[in-house]
């Protein structure tokens, strides 16, 4: 085995990956979290929810309280068998605040959140839209952080949204994937890079919707009503990101590993539409960082190359998790410091099983 030549490749693959964390990852730690002076703008709550209705009794109440001068609350119904349709069309019609929306059947033009989505948008009262889930967590300051952001040029709010902690494997794997996902899309955005939002925490301008066609030519999709939307319709200069504490939306995590598959099933299976420079970046990043896992590994073979090879990739690793741990911090994702190193490689593995086994699903559920 020429190790010469596996130590070169090692050494072109701990190089791109110093580009990505200094280029890329490090802007993320200069962003403050206090953000801007400004003051809120009128704004449209949108949630949809499919047999929700615990998760909504939970939530409501708290988009109710929002500490903000002026809103609404767009709740869709989309086709639940619970009691949403019976509990939350009585409050409405005692609650100017909330407007209720019932879908009984969705078009076959159309995937059934994208339909729902779309019905509240144009139900929409104000310009400034904000999307949250029901599964959702938000401070009473989350509406006012939020929509301050907006304004003649800013019609793009992207935000973040952590999962609850909790004591087993699977949730330390979950808050590392998530802390990861927002490390990369906050930080490429603040790079001029924007490739995605999470749906359950971020805001849009209404016309962006209407004048743009709405979700077409993905409406068919089951997920992409954030990432592929925003592609769509962001520039250069219409967005901004939004970290400060209070507009941090925690979310409710899965607990079955089957069921978190799917889910991430899900959200990968839509980024084969993503556009080039996006897949380039991303893909580029996962496959050589874990090649430089298995290079290095190999390399500790070599009596010649494993003192540098292990110099080399304890810098690169050391940078990684300074960065990482203080990212995971400022977005409030739990993860110990420890398990940083090993959560690392193993998202690799992670992330690229899941992206190719989204790309032969067939059916994938919207929830």
């Amino acid at each position: 085995m020429d190790y010469f030549v596996l130590f070169i490749v090692f050494c072109a693959c701990i190089t791109i990956l110093l580009f990505y964390h200094l280029y890329f990852h490090i802007r993320l730690l200069f962003v403050p979290e206090n953000g801007i002076e400004a003051r809120a703008t009128p704004v449209s709550i949108i949630v949809v929810a499919n047999n929700e209705f615990d998760n909504l009794q939970s939530l409501i109440p708290k988009l109710l309280a929002q500490d903000h001068p002026q809103f609404e609350i767009i709740l869709v119904d989309d086709r639940s068998y619970d009691e949403t349709y019976e509990t939350y069309l009585a409050i409405s019609k005692t609650n100017k605040k909330l407007k209720f929306l019932r879908v009984d059947e969705t078009p076959e033009t159309s995937s059934a959140k994208k339909f729902s989505l779309t019905l509240a948008i144009k139900a929409a009262q104000y310009e400034n839209l904000l999307f949250i889930d029901a599964d959702c967590n938000p401070t009473e300051q989350w509406a006012y952080q939020m929509s301050k952001r907006f304004n003649d040029k800013t019609e793009i709010v992207i935000g973040a949204s952590p999962y609850s902690s909790k004591a087993s494997f699977l949730n330390y794997l979950i808050q590392f994937e998530t802390g990861m996902t927002a490390l990369n899309y906050l930080s490429f955005a603040l790079a001029k890079v924007p490739y995605m939002s999470v749906g359950r925490n971020w805001g849009f301008k209404r016309h962006l919707f209407l004048n743009n066609k709405g979700h077409h030519p993905h409406n068919k999709l089951k997920g992409g009503d954030d990432d592929l939307f925003l592609q769509k319709v962001v520039t250069n200069t219409n967005y901004t990101i939004c970290i400060h504490p209070d507009s941090l939306v925690e979310s409710i995590p899965k607990t079955d590993f089957n069921d978190w598959f799917e889910q991430k099933q899900r959200h990968y299976s839509v980024s084969k539409f993503y556009n080039l420079t996006s897949k380039f970046l991303l893909s580029n990043y996962l496959i050589i960082h874990l090649l430089s896992y298995i290079l290095f590994i190999t390399l500790l073979f070599s009596q010649e190359f494993r003192l540098y090879s292990s110099a080399i990739f304890s810098f690169r690793l050391l940078l990684f998790w300074i960065l990482a741990a203080k990212s995971f911090n400022k977005l409030t994702s739990k993860v110990e410091w420890y398990l940083i190193p090993w959560f690392e490689f193993l998202n690799s593995i992670m992330v690229i099983t899941f992206g190719l086994n989204s790309l032969r699903a067939r059916k994938i559920k919207w929830r």
